[in-house]
């Protein structure tokens, strides 16, 4: 078995052991930390493209540099702290209905990131990359 999932047990059945344990923390916190600067940037690029670039071209900037990373920084770990809260609240709900399968719950929360990761996908990756090419 691969963690708590009944479809990773059907795909490629694995033993539970302290070796898939540790490498598994450890892309846990590598992707928490690429989730976090990449999702800071896509933040501040459209705010600062709006209110007048980098200075670079002659505009005149907007906008102070600090506090817009102050700000950004706070509504990033706002919606991060109330995902934290709900999260957890919203997969024993999600269990509950399951019949207190952890399982199941898994596997539901497996499709649902795959979906949000495809939605990602189409709605800012693709139309970010076509727009750095049309530049």
């Amino acid at each position: 078995m691969a963690g708590p999932s009944d479809i990773l047990e059907k795909i490629m059945p694995m033993p539970d052991t302290i070796g898939l344990v540790i490498p598994g923390l450890f892309l846990t916190g590598m992707a928490t930390s690429f989730t976090t600067i990449g999702t800071y940037h896509e933040m501040q690029v459209p705010y600062i493209e709006k209110y007048g670039g980098d200075g670079s071209d002659g505009r005149q900037i907007l906008y102070d540099k600090d506090s817009i990373g102050d700000i950004l920084a706070g509504l990033y770990n706002s919606g991060y702290s109330i995902g934290v809260i709900i999260g957890p609240l919203s997969s024993s709900y999600i269990m509950i209905a399951l019949g207190d399968s952890f399982r199941k719950m898994h596997d539901i929360f497996a499709y649902i990131c795959a979906g949000f990761a495809t939605v990602l996908l189409v709605v800012v990756y693709i139309p970010g990359r076509l727009n750095k090419q049309k530049k």
